[in-house]
């Protein structure tokens, strides 16, 4: 099981516990990843409201030098998920935008022609390697661990790119309780918008719901949040403390990624996984339950 990597730019800089986690269960459970060649920034949210024409010709690019090395293109982060995905949709369903798109692309020798496809690494885990193959890998079950999935909006939002149910997905709570979390009912909240993409210059909005979201999961009582989005992390993970300032309750939840759990559960170290590059660190509740085994 053989995929092109695209890592992206969170996952080179602030999110970089997501690559190092994904890596090493990708590693543990067989599937090589095999980085894109010179791949690009997908534009993210900074660019797609600005310039479309652009957000295709970064897209289309990355897809090309995949369709070159003949191999479908996995990526952990949800903005690059969502942003390849969405061009690789409309650049094959519309003829005369793949046109355009690929007269951008020839002044750098290189074109798209539609021939691989986009894959965030929950399908690979669920749908392609399968549940039943991690349970059969798994060294220590979670058992014991409370948690609450929280998606955002760019893996289930939008028809041409969605995984699952966009009102209530479950492919990540799935996964989670093959591995033996508990996953709490959080199905209000858990595709809601954090505002991550408003962070660099609406703080005030970032703020305003993340605090909802994270009131919301006081309330259920996890020991952790679980998400798959390095916006969605960054959003709920680091404004915890200004939100007790500005509205007045503590939630000290550490909000972790996906593949950080299921590479616990299959005897990769913690430091391997980057644990302990947390801001709200779960190594305190991670010793804990493991203690109890």
């Amino acid at each position: 099981m053989k995929y092109c990597y695209m890592p992206g730019c969170s996952l080179h800089s602030t999110s970089r516990e997501y690559d190092l986690s994904g890596r090493a269960v990708c590693r543990k459970l067989g599937i090589d990843l095999v980085e894109l060649d010179d791949w690009n920034c997908c534009g993210a949210d900074a660019v797609s409201p600005k310039n479309r024409m652009l957000m295709y010709a970064l897209n289309a690019r990355n897809l090309a030098i995949a369709e070159k090395m003949g191999l479908d293109i996995v990526t952990f982060c949800a903005s690059c998920f969502y942003n390849l995905k969405k061009a690789n949709f409309d650049l094959r369903e519309n003829p005369e935008l793949r046109d355009k798109t690929n007269k951008a692309l020839e002044k750098i020798g290189m074109t798209y022609k539609g021939k691989v496809e986009v894959k965030h690494l929950l399908e690979v885990l669920v749908n392609d390697f399968g549940l039943e193959k991690i349970k059969k890998r798994l060294a220590i079950p979670l058992k014991g661990l409370k948690v609450i999935t929280y998606y955002g909006c760019l893996l289930t939002k939008h028809p041409e790119t969605r995984i699952d149910d966009p009102e209530n997905p479950e492919i990540m709570d799935v996964i989670l309780e093959e591995i033996g979390a508990e996953v709490l009912p959080f199905s209000n909240y858990k595709t809601d918008c954090c505002g991550g993409p408003a962070l660099p210059f609406r703080d005030d909005i970032t703020l305003k719901l993340s605090a909802d979201i994270l009131k919301a999961a006081k309330k259920v009582g996890p020991n952790l949040i679980v998400t798959a989005c390095p916006l969605c992390q960054i959003s709920l993970e680091t404004r915890q403390k200004a939100v007790e300032r500005e509205y007045g309750f503590q939630t000290n939840i550490p909000v972790v990624y996906f593949t950080q759990l299921v590479g616990l559960a299959l005897g990769i170290p913690a430091d391997e996984l980057g644990m302990k590059m947390h801001l709200i660190s779960p190594i305190p509740i991670v010793t804990e339950i493991f203690s109890k085994k």
